[in-house]
């Protein structure tokens, strides 16, 4: 008898390719409840956390696109705060 070999080998890729489907769908969940409490009361445009709840990725593009501005150009940092004053 041939083939014990590949329903074992089979088995254990249909097993990794469940696992990581599943605890990417955990992941997912868990990022965007995570991403509207910490974005909950914020100033943000009312759009902004909603894109970025879709995914990491679109999370990572909204972040990107506040940072560059309206024009595309990167803002320059704001300067120190009482409150954020280093030292």
């Amino acid at each position: 008898m041939f083939g014990g070999g590949a329903v074992n080998d089979t088995s254990i890729e249909l097993g990794g390719s469940l696992g990581i489907t599943v605890l990417g769908s955990l992941l997912a969940t868990s990022y965007g409840d995570h991403l509207s409490d910490a974005t909950a009361g914020s100033r943000l445009p009312a759009s902004t956390p909603a894109a970025a709840q879709d995914s990491v990725g679109a999370g990572h593009t909204v972040a990107r696109r506040r940072r560059e501005g309206p024009a595309g150009r990167r803002r320059p940092p704001r300067p120190p705060t009482p409150s954020r004053r280093p030292g």
